[in-house]
């Protein structure tokens, strides 16, 4: 992923067997969103939840 400027912003376990199987990608150069993984409760894999803050300032990247 990082070959192609994307980064996984999950960083636990998200199935019941303690594994990473899901994840949230977001392009490398972008803010990072804050993910929540909350515990599985009707099936086997947790639900993920991204919030992004809009306090921060971005500056445009430059470009060659």
């Amino acid at each position: 992923m990082s070959n192609h400027g994307l980064t996984d912003c999950v960083q636990q376990p998200t199935h019941i067997m303690h594994h990473q199987l899901d994840v949230f990608i977001t392009r490398a150069d972008q803010l990072k969103p804050i993910v929540r993984v909350d515990p599985p409760i009707l099936s086997d894999h947790s639900l993920l939840s991204a919030v992004y803050s809009c306090n921060s300032r971005v500056t445009p990247a430059t470009r060659p």
